[in-house]
């Protein structure tokens, strides 16, 4: 984790309202919550990548594994294994959005997902910045940043409302009830 702090400006909490310690307090708190879920699909995965991108300067802040992935290998030799490919894979959707949010004011990375080239949804923006967790469902991801973006307050009501009308996401109603069951709803920021 410090490796990932050296990169990060130190005025992120003035960036986006929450500090890095916060962020990924948060993101293993909704991991928790989601992972627990009883009918999730794919019940063995248990972590992911998030990382945090900042739109103004379209610099990733900060790329930090959150919960355990296990080091099985990927099907693709490219990645290697799959914490390799989750990490990857959330640093492109970041990157995506905002090419796609400064080109085509697009909100989620689901706007621009071809799985058939591996670019997959799971990518949101907030105000400030974009949101981007790898390693679960395109839905699973999707929901997690809708969540964390809503806790930092980055993330509207209205907001999920557009990225679910535009992702026609089926997990993230599941994830709000389940997480707003929790007893850890509240908005930091």
């Amino acid at each position: 984790m410090e490796e990932c702090m050296e990169r990060i400006p130190s005025d992120i909490q003035s960036i986006c309202g929450a500090s890095l310690e916060e962020i990924i307090t948060i993101a293993h708190q909704v991991l928790r919550t989601y992972v627990s879920m009883p009918d999730r699909r794919e019940s063995h995965r248990t972590g992911c990548y998030l990382t945090i991108a900042h739109i103004p300067t379209e610099e990733v802040l900060a790329t930090v594994r959150i919960g355990i992935i296990p080091p099985h290998q990927d099907d693709n030799p490219e990645y290697g294994t799959k914490a390799r490919k989750y990490w990857s894979l959330s640093i492109e959707k970041a990157r995506r959005l905002l090419g796609h949010l400064l080109d085509n004011g697009h909100i989620s990375s689901a706007q621009s997902a071809d799985p058939e080239n591996e670019k997959y949804p799971g990518a949101i923006c907030g105000t400030d910045i974009v949101i981007s967790i790898s390693g679960f469902t395109p839905d699973g991801d999707e929901s997690i940043s809708l969540i964390i973006g809503r806790r930092i307050g980055q993330v509207t009501e209205s907001r999920v409302a557009d990225v679910i009308a535009i992702s026609h996401n089926a997990e993230y109603e599941d994830l709000a009830i389940a997480w707003s069951e929790s007893g850890l709803a509240t908005v930091v920021a």
